[in-house]
Formats: structure tokens, C-alpha cells, sequence
């Protein structure tokens, strides 16, 4: 505890300002080693002075050439990299205000946040990115030592969601500071964080800088106590799964949808090992034993019951995870948590920072979907309609609209999330305001709260919105699934959704259950729903609807007919598209390997001439094998 007291007692004594912490890191870290990244397949580190002397150079590269400008921004389009931690401080140092960009959002979108904030230019490796310099090209620019710096003590932000028009805000030093001052909190409500009393941590360097989560608790927390943070040189799962193994990855920050999809293939590989029913009863034992020994049981599940499967996944090393930015599934925090990877799930937006996360450490109350109650330093409140409400001193200072600064002045902020807080005051997320479906009976249900609810792990996304199939209004569920597999496992995946289906309250039921073919979009925390269904609405995104009577009986898809019958239209789709009928798989999509519209026409009428079915062309579009061979199936007296 002694590096966490003595560094926060720096930052009561310096100020809450982001010159306090970059002056804090410099005068107690030199030779220990900030990053780690893979360069040629060789790890390359980088030690704190060396991370100082870039910075400097930044500084003063931009004091010498851009000191007299009228705007005061400078724009940061990188992806995580040693090179993105020092523009940021030497962008600060030099006096000017970092203009976080967000490389998931289209050039659209950041061209939109350029034009209303004016920056001098943006460090970008895109050339499309306007305004934009390489990084190598910035330094090459002749410049002189900056003697006395003039600190800039503010941060421009974009929120994460996807909209046409983003929102850019502005946070100050006090702010950002107030967050890391909670660490002396979770350290002692929770001292694992530390990893061991040497403070040995390797968080990677997962979650975007640009974003508020990333930010302040990846690179603020860790470097402000001289951790190393370890870059990854993709964001492919193989990749983070090697790294984690190899370079023994002691903590790993992510959202929902990271951890749901690890969960979800961890359990088809156990599937495929026949070995599903033993691995939920060690699951299940191992978080009882971890709640009634949260301490030595822990130790005992990672050292020896699954030592080996933790060696595979993700490394013995890791052992402290946080989720954060929307819904995650019990599904997920029963497996992590059960094989030792202990996961905690947060709270926050980028407006406000981080509010919450439940710490606990006894594996039962990390089990459920609360965020443990919010940090004793945020004033809120909660509204009439449930919606929590941030306190002015815990949220931005403004936003940029229109090329202006305009001050934040009301009291509190409205996150627009609607929450509950049990009797231990521990808040749980219910769902946000704007995805909340009002049927056309008047009724409200949560897309979220549905989706807990139903048996999709078999899935890789599944989605409740409230749209238009077949020009009806209806509540919807949109599935994607992987294109390589057996139509018997995508009819067993659907039988045991269906089910869950049946167990819902009817208003909760969705009528119509899709499966999307084409590219999902996403924003930074999950599916973006918004996006999701205006594609549906506007019929601008493929799919294919789920018949729900195709798996009452599951048995016909190991019939000889029906077998018979898939291996011709694979066939036919070969045929037609020019692909290897090896990479024709039961689930594959015609879009997807090639197929365009006349090519469809063309599918239709061979695979009429060969079975000697008439296919609908009025009715749903089939696009997969699976689809065409169930329809010929199901309507055998066709002729």
C-alpha cells in the first residue's frame, strides 16, 4: 500500500490537475518499464524516461512551430502505442488541449468533430483524417528546448455512440484527477487489484485512450503508479490470446461484447469436447468455493482445478478483469468468474467518468449484473422516471457545438440510464431511456432485460429491437451466427432459444427471430440497436427469417432426404458462385462468397431443375444452404 498512499498524498499536496499527475510520474518512475509491444514478432520495451524524453520532444516540437496559433487543440487519430501516450502528455505540455479522436468512427463522423473544434492539426496516419500529420513527419520538424511550459489543463472527448451528429465534450484536470484519486478506495476494498505486495501488474492496452474507460482506467491508473501497460499490434482474439499467454497479462479491461464472445467460444470448444456437463459442475463448485473462501478459494481454482484451461485461454497471470460500458451476461460472469478470472463489472460514460464498480470478492455477489454501488465522491440523484442523474462536480465542464464552447450549467447531468439501487445500495443498469421499445399497445420493455432472459449463447450476437418485418411493426430478434457451421448445430442453437423464448411473459415474446447475413454494426460498448434498425426498417441490410416450426423436430436434419437435399444446394451454390465446394459450409451465406442479384436468379432456377421444388420468390429470402434445403424440406409435395 505504501507506492499507492505515498503517490496519492503527492496528488492531495500538487492538485487535482493533469500537470500534477504527468510532474507525479516523472519525479518517481525512470528505468522501470512503461510498455511492452511485439515488433517482428520480438517484444520491445520502453522505460518511463524514455516515454519523458519523447514527450519533451513532442513539447517542443509544438511549442517552436505552433506556439502563436489562434486555436489552441491538436488532435490525437492513433490507435493505443507508446506514440499515443506521449502526444497526448507533449500536446499538454506544450499548453494545447488534446482532441481525443475516435478511430472506430467513420471519416464522416471525425470530419464533423474537426470542423467544430478547429484543431492546428491531427496526429494521423490517415491521410484522409483532415488536418492530418504522421507522426514521423512531426518529428522531423525542426524545433528548440521549451524552457518553461505552459501547461494546458483540459481534455475534448467524443461519446462513443454512433450518430450522425456526435457529441464532443470537454473535461478539466479536476475531473479526471478525481477518479484516480479513488484508487486508494478500490485498493483497500479490494487489494487484488495490486496483483502482489511488488505491485506486479501488465494491464494490456485494450481499451481505446480516446475513451473515457481507457483512458482514466488503463493508461491514467496504471502509469500514475508506474505499471507497465502491454500493447497489442492487433485487436484479432488470436492475437489477444497469445499475448495474454505469452506476456503474462496480469489485468485486462474490456466491455461486454469482449468478454460475451471469449464465454461464448470457450463454451463451443468445451462442447466439442463432449465435456459440457462436468465443465458447469466445476464451474458452479468453483464459485461456491470462492464465496466461502474468497480468499484461499481463488488461489485453489487457479492453481490447480482449472490451471490448464486458464493456460490455454487467456494465461495463468491473469487474474483481475473489469467490464464496463453496457449489459454484460450472467452467462459470462459465471464462467470467468468460475475459472479464476476474476471479472468486475463497472459503470460510467463518458460524460462522467467512472461511477461505480463492484468489488466485492466473494464470486456470488459478482455473479449478478449490479455495479456495486457509486464512488463516495459522486453527487447524484434519480429522477421520476428512474433515470439516474450525475452532479455537475462529477461530469464535464462543457461541449462544442457549432464551432463554440458552450459551458455545462445545470445542476445535475441525466445519463438517461435507468437504474435500481438494492438495499446495499449497489446500482443495476435496467436500460437506456432511448432503447427502451414502446409497443404499439403503449407498453415499455427493455431490450436489455429481454435479452438476460433468453438461452443465446450459442449465438454471437443477439439483439431485441422493436421494428418492421414484412411491413408490420413487431419486436425482433436478431441473431448472428457464425457462417461455418452444421445446419443440425444452428437447429439445435435455434431449438434452445426458442424455448427460452416460450418461458417469457407474451408481451416480452419477439414475433419475428432473424438471422442478420450482413456486416452488424457496432459502436464501441455493443451492437449498435439504434443503427441496427433503422438498416432492418430501410430493408438495407440482409437477413434471413428464422422459421420457428423448422426445429420442433429436430431429427430431420440428420434424415438422409434432408441431408440429401443440403448437399445438392451446396452444390448448386458452388456452382453458381465459382467457390471450392469444400468452402461451401451448411450456414454460409450466398451474399457473403460472392453472390450477387442475378446470380440469386440463377441459384433459384438450378436449384428448381435439380430438386424439382418451386421456390417462393414472394416470400422470405433464403440465403443459406440451411434455409433453401429447409424449405424444400418442409414443403416436400411441391412440384
Amino acid at each position: 500500500m505504501y507506492i499507492v498512499n505515498h503517490t496519492l498524498s503527492q496528488l492531495k499536496e500538487y492538485g487535482l490537475s493533469l500537470k500534477s499527475v504527468y510532474n507525479i510520474i516523472t519525479e518517481n518512475y525512470s528505468s522501470e518499464v512503461f510498455s511492452e509491444h511485439l515488433e517482428n514478432n520480438k517484444t520491445v520495451k520502453t522505460t518511463y524516461k524514455e516515454l519523458f524524453e519523447k514527450v519533451d520532444l513532442v513539447a517542443n516540437i509544438i511549442h517552436s512551430n505552433y506556439k502563436d496559433s489562434s486555436s489552441r487543440i491538436i488532435g490525437i487519430y492513433l490507435e493505443n502505442s507508446p506514440q499515443w501516450v506521449a502526444c497526448f502528455w507533449g500536446i499538454l505540455k506544450a499548453g494545447f488541449i488534446p482532441l481525443l479522436l475516435n478511430t472506430r468512427q467513420d471519416i464522416t463522423a471525425n470530419e464533423y468533430v474537426i470542423e467544430n473544434t478547429n484543431p492546428v492539426f491531427v496526429f494521423s496516419e490517415n491521410p484522409e483524417i483532415p488536418r492530418s500529420i504522421s507522426v514521423q513527419e512531426f518529428l522531423n520538424k525542426s524545433y528548440e528546448n521549451l524552457s518553461s511550459p505552459k501547461w494546458e489543463d483540459r481534455i475534448i472527448m467524443v461519446t462513443s455512440g454512433s450518430t450522425a451528429t456526435p457529441k464532443i465534450i470537454c473535461h478539466n484536470g479536476h475531473s479526471i484527477c478525481s477518479q484516480i484519486e479513488l484508487t486508494g478506495y478500490v485498493v483497500k476494498v479490494n487489494p487484488t487489484i495490486k496483483h502482489d505486495h511488488r505491485l506486479n501488474v501488465r494491464i494490456l492496452a485494450f481499451l481505446p485512450f480516446y475513451h473515457v474507460f481507457g483512458l482514466v482506467s488503463t493508461m491514467l491508473w496504471f502509469t500514475f503508479f508506474g505499471r507497465t501497460l502491454i500493447f497489442l499490434p492487433d485487436y484479432n482474439p488470436s492475437t489477444i490470446q497469445e499475448v495474454c499467454r505469452n506476456q503474462n497479462v496480469s489485468h485486462f479491461f474490456a466491455t461486454p461484447l469482449v468478454w460475451d464472445k471469449v464465454v461464448k467460444n470457450l463454451l463451443r470448444e468445451v462442447e466439442s469436447q463432449g465435456k459440457t456437463e462436468i465443465f458447469n459442475k466445476m464451474i458452479n463448485f468453483s464459485n461456491k468455493l470462492q464465496t466461502i473462501l474468497p480468499h484461499i478459494g481463488v488461489s485453489v481454482i487457479r492453481n490447480t482445478v482449472f490451471k490448464k484451461v486458464r493456460k490455454q485461454a487467456l494465461g495463468t497471470n491473469l487474474h483481475f478483469l473489469i467490464s464496463g460500458g453496457g449489459f454484460i451476461s450472467p452467462e459470462t460472469l459465471r464462467v470467468l468468474n468460475g475459472l479464476g478470472y476474476s471479472i468486475y463489472n463497472g459503470y460510467g460514460l463518458t460524460e462522467c467518468g467512472i461511477l461505480s464498480v463492484n468489488l466485492s470478492r466473494k464470486a456470488k455477489d459478482r455473479l449478478t449484473t449490479n455495479c456495486g454501488p457509486l464512488f463516495s465522491n459522486v453527487n447524484y440523484r434519480i429522477n421520476g422516471n428512474n433515470q439516474l442523474e450525475i452532479a455537475k462536480d462529477n461530469s464535464y465542464i462543457g461541449t462544442y457545438k457549432d464551432g463554440k464552447f458552450i459551458e455545462f450549467t445545470e445542476e445535475f447531468i441525466n445519463t438517461n440510464d435507468i437504474v435500481e439501487l438494492d438495499d446495499k445500495g449497489r446500482i443495476r443498469i435496467i436500460g437506456r431511456s432511448d432503447d427502451v421499445i414502446v409497443t404499439t399497445g403503449g407498453e415499455n420493455l427493455s431490450p436489455e432485460a429481454i435479452e438476460e432472459k433468453l438461452d443465446t449463447g450459442d449465438f454471437e450476437t443477439a439483439t431485441v429491437l422493436y421494428g418492421k418485418i414484412n411491413n408490420k411493426e413487431q419486436l425482433i430478434l436478431a441473431l448472428s451466427v457464425n457462417g461455418n457451421g452444421s445446419a443440425l448445430y444452428l437447429a439445435n442453437a435455434l431449438d434452445k432459444l426458442y424455448k427460452s423464448i416460450e418461458k417469457l411473459p407474451l408481451l416480452e415474446r419477439p414475433t419475428a427471430v432473424i438471422r442478420i447475413i450482413d456486416e452488424i454494426p457496432f459502436n464501441l460498448k455493443d451492437v449498435d440497436r439504434k443503427e441496427l434498425k433503422n438498416r432492418i426498417n430501410s430493408n438495407s441490410i440482409f437477413y434471413e427469417v428464422c422459421n420457428i416450426s423448422a426445429t420442433e423436430n429436430i431429427a430431420h436434419y440428420e434424415d438422409e432426404k434432408y441431408i440429401e437435399i443440403i448437399n445438392t444446394v451446396k452444390n448448386i451454390f458452388a456452382k453458381v458462385t465459382n467457390t471450392p465446394v469444400e468452402n461451401i459450409t451448411d450456414t454460409v451465406d450466398f451474399v457473403n462468397i460472392g453472390g450477387d442479384s442475378l446470380g440469386y436468379f440463377e441459384l433459384i432456377a438450378e436449384i428448381k431443375e435439380q430438386t424439382g421444388r418451386e421456390i417462393d420468390t414472394e416470400g422470405d429470402i433464403l440465403l443459406t444452404p440451411m434455409s433453401f434445403a429447409n424449405y424444400i424440406y418442409e414443403n416436400k409435395e411441391s412440384k
